[in-house]
């Protein structure tokens, strides 16, 4: 295997969520419809996110769906 140099590092590609977990500050929420997932799912989302991103989120039922809320 030939060995090159002098090769810049490609930039890293950030990959599309379907959540909004980067652009949320402190203090802020979304709603998720029920029919768009269940509360298991986003929970789920919700700590893989924290554990991605080193913050906090609270996932609570609300009136047909569910809010999600930046906590950390």
């Amino acid at each position: 295997m030939k060995i090159d140099k002098g090769i810049p590092l490609a930039p890293f590609a950030i990959k599309k969520t379907k959540y909004p977990w980067r652009d949320m500050k402190v203090g802020d929420s979304f709603f998720v419809a029920a029919k768009a997932a269940s509360i298991q799912a986003l929970r789920s989302a919700a700590y893989q996110a924290a554990r991605y991103h080193k913050t906090g989120y609270a996932v609570r039922s609300v009136g047909g769906g569910y809010r999600v809320w930046r906590t950390k």
